[in-house]
C-alpha cells in the first residue's frame, strides 16, 4: 500500500528508565514486616520519579528531534514520563511504501 506523503502521523518515541533494578529492593522495604518502612505507600508521583528517564536522556532525543526538523512545540512527554510523542508531524518531501 502506498501511503500519501502528506498523511499525518503520530508518533511515540520509548525511552530507557531509570532504576529498574531498585523495583524490587523497594516493593520489599514496604512488605516485609521487619522494614521500617512496612506499610508505607508510594504515591503513583513518587514511583513515576523514581523511574523516570533521565533529564540528559530526554534532552538527547528532543536535540535529535529538532536536528530533524521537527519543532519542539509538537513534542510532548507522557503523563509517566516514559515516552515522547511527536503529535501528528508531516512527512510532506515523499511518499512511503509499507508492505
Amino acid at each position: 500500500t502506498r501511503l500519501d506523503g502528506n498523511v499525518l502521523l503520530p508518533m511515540r518515541i520509548g525511552l530507557t528508565q531509570q532504576n529498574l533494578d531498585k523495583g524490587h529492593e523497594m516493593l520489599m522495604e514496604v512488605s516485609m514486616h521487619d522494614s521500617p518502612k512496612y506499610g508505607q505507600h508510594y504515591t503513583a508521583e513518587e514511583i513515576i520519579d523514581i523511574f523516570a528517564p533521565s533529564v540528559e536522556s530526554v534532552n538527547i532525543v528532543k536535540t535529535w528531534l529538532s536536528s530533524a526538523g521537527i519543532p519542539l512545540s509538537r513534542v510532548t512527554q507522557s503523563a509517566n514520563k516514559q515516552w515522547l510523542e511527536v503529535c501528528h508531524q508531516r512527512f510532506a518531501r515523499s511518499s512511503f511504501d509499507f508492505k
